[in-house]
């Protein structure tokens, strides 16, 4: 109640009289009505709501009274209403006590299939007014388990909880639930002697025999069932052993089948034993179902003979016997694959030799050497060439004495490895000219090689080209990206070795470059001296030259054709190249023999030939081949023959009178005709 203050109550009657005074009480009257309706509009306010549980789980035909509702507010004469939205389920809440009401849920019987409903529980406040507050919360009701028990495929139950399996037999078990529209319907499958049988998914197998109890255990309510599960062997009763008797070569083989009966044995496993493990041995032994292959060889030896084989169950102890009797089989001949090899001093080569027949028993051979200051061979055919000269290798069969002989010829050329860095230039110079030194001390010919696989050029210290031009016999191969280049001992010493270095450059150039000669291949070959180009005439003494090439489609060795290519285009043909095929090695080349380096070009297109009969011979001379572009092939230009001396001052200085041609280092004979023929043209 609203108290308005005596003091000021009493001075207000006081100044104003009885009606001031009447007046004073209608006012404190109306505060006190106006107050009085604040008040219930506080007591009024909507309550909030808290459930302990928004989701409650439970068994059909059971009760729950974990739900707890707290109210915010709460007043005399407020109660708490609860409803369930399935008739399944049932609730109750207890009065308001403390601002708490429990909540108590009770699930009857589930007819679902599923095993599973889901009821909403409503919970209302009644506070007086128009909107009480309310909140829900779910209930998920499923069957539960009340037994289970082990069934078989077709659900029925197993005769005296006892079945009977053969060992590695198989059977499928289910789960049967009561009642059938449990919810939860997991299970766990064990069994008390796995080593028996083991049961996955309700797959029984059996492994050995015995007994063991196959247990199912529900995951709802823990419920179990069991059965006894025995473990039968199927023994074995016959084995029998094919063919009975057999015979066979030594080193050759022969197949035994072993058929265990019943097929479907527990136990197929069989020992295999010879009596004469000096004539045949066991190779393999492979079961499949209820056969075991046995395959069998002969062992070589000086005598023939019988051996009997016995195979015996491992279950109950059957046996079956097979009598094998082991041929030799006599040696007629022998052949070595090589008839005739060259090598080079400590270089070694294995013969290789055949037996005839290739299944004769006796393969012991013996070795020997006609000479073994040039060639000695061990007992494997092992062969090391010792000096220069010749041998016969002989192969010799211990049974019958059958020979046969291998040629062997070592060289007085002694190859000597160069090796390059990234550059192509050839690395440790001062070594490999004491190495060529010290070989051709010894009376051999030094044969220096570089393989520059990778690399267009190559380039050396000129020591080593002298120490190979004062060698006898010296001689140089050098492999490059693009070809090989070979010197033997003339060519070696028209090299220009009066630099520092001497080298060579072997470039393939775009056949573009010389559209009029249609499709065609292009190199330029050049000989180097300090890392330049030096242009070198070789005369009648030039180096040959191999490029790879693999014939494309179209392409026919028989029309070759190569070209010395001048720079303003025009070409001479050469007349000393061919075409070679390694058939055992799989591999082709372009080979040929040019007077000097220059740029070649080589075409495998149909050619004319032109006479330049009458033409000027010293222009000829100069300038020797012209190809003209004549539609689908080219024609070259050739010249007559002249005379050999006069043409070799022809192509050393056209303006001076003939004379003896002098080459660098040494004479040559008068006679032109191997220069002249072979070079060029017919």
């Amino acid at each position: 109640m609203l108290r308005m203050p005596t003091t000021t109550t009493e001075n207000f009657g006081a100044r104003k009289g009885p009606k001031i005074a009447a007046l004073v009480v209608v006012l404190i009257v109306a505060s006190i009505a106006l107050f009085t309706v604040v008040g219930v509009e506080d007591v009024d306010a909507k309550s909030t709501i808290t459930l302990s549980k928004s989701v409650v789980d439970m068994k059909d035909n059971s009760f729950d009274s974990s739900v707890i509702a707290t109210f915010s507010e709460v007043a005399d004469g407020y109660t708490v209403e609860v409803s369930s939205s399935s008739n399944a389920v049932s609730v109750t809440a207890s009065a308001i006590e403390n601002k708490k009401s429990t909540i108590t849920v009770t699930s009857g019987t589930i007819s679902s299939s599923t095993g599973k409903i889901t009821a909403t529980i409503k919970v209302q406040l009644n506070d007086k007014t128009t909107s009480p507050p309310s909140k829900t919360f779910t209930v998920n009701v499923t069957v539960g388990v009340k037994s289970v028990e082990i069934v078989n495929e077709s659900g029925q139950s197993i005769t005296g909880k006892k079945i009977t399996l053969d060992t590695a037999a198989e059977k499928t078990v289910k789960a049967k639930f009561t009642p059938t529209n449990a919810y939860n319907k997991n299970v766990t499958w064990t069994s008390s002697e796995p080593s028996v049988a083991t049961i996955t998914d309700g797959k029984i197998k059996a492994l050995k025999e015995g007994t063991t109890k196959i247990r199912v255990t529900s995951a709802d309510a823990s419920k179990t069932d069991e059965i006894t599960v025995e473990v039968k062997d199927i023994h074995v009763t016959s084995v029998t052993l094919d063919p009975s008797t057999a015979s066979v070569k030594m080193r050759h083989q022969v197949t035994l089948t072993a058929t265990i009966l019943p097929a479907d044995a527990t136990n197929k496993n069989i020992t295999v034993s010879i009596d004469n493990t000096g004539l045949i041995k066991k190779v393999s032994q492979t079961l499949s179902g209820n056969k075991v292959t046995i395959v069998l060889e002969g062992i070589p030896g000086d005598k023939e003979g019988t051996a009997t084989i016995t195979v015996t169950t491992e279950d109950q102890k059957k046996t079956a016997n097979s009598t094998i009797k082991v041929e030799r089989v006599a040696v007629t001949g022998v052949v070595l694959k090589e008839e005739a090899e060259e090598l080079e001093v400590d270089e070694e080569k294995t013969l290789t030799y055949e037996i005839s027949p290739k299944d004769a028993t006796n393969l012991k051979v013996t070795w020997a050497s006609s000479n073994t200051s040039v060639a000695t061979v061990d007992e494997k055919g092992h062969v090391k060439a010792v000096s220069p000269g010749t041998s016969t290798i002989t192969v010799k069969t211990d049974e019958g004495n059958f020979t046969d002989s291998c040629a062997i010829t070592v060289l007085k050329t002694y190859t000597i490895m160069g090796t390059i860095d990234g550059s192509g230039n050839v690395l440790n110079p001062e070594t490999l000219v004491v190495k060529i030194q010290e070989i051709s001390a010894k009376g051999l010919y030094p044969s220096f090689s570089v393989l520059a696989l990778f690399q267009e050029s190559v380039s050396m210290s000129s020591d080593i080209v002298h120490a190979l031009q004062k060698a006898k016999g010296g001689e140089m191969a050098i492999v490059t990206l693009n070809g090989s280049i070979y010197f033997d001992e003339d060519a070696i010493d028209n090299i220009d070795a009066s630099g520092k270095t001497a080298g060579i450059t072997f470039t393939e150039i775009p056949p573009e470059t010389y559209p009029k000669f249609g499709e065609c291949y292009v190199f330029e070959i050049s000989m180097t001296k300090d890392g330049q180009k030096n242009p070198t005439s070789f005369g009648s003494a030039g180096p040959k030259i191999a490029i790879p090439h693999e014939l494309a489609e179209g392409e026919d060795a028989a029309k070759l054709k190569v070209a010395l290519v001048y720079g303003d285009g025009d070409a001479l043909l050469l007349r000393n190249y061919k075409f070679v095929t390694d058939e055992e090695e799989g591999e082709s080349a372009v080979v040929f023999e040019p007077p000097h380096m220059s740029t070649f070009m080589y075409m495998f297109h149909d050619s004319e030939y032109i006479s330049s009969a009458g033409f000027d011979i010293v222009f000829v001379a100069l300038f020797l081949v012209i190809v003209l572009g004549l539609g689908g092939g080219v024609a070259f230009l050739e010249f007559h023959p002249v005379a050999s001396e006069k043409f070799m001052n022809l192509f050393d200085n056209p303006n001076k009178p003939p004379k003896k041609p002098r080459f660098p280092g040494r004479s040559r004979k008068n006679e032109y005709d191997d220069y002249y023929n072979n070079d060029y043209y017919r």
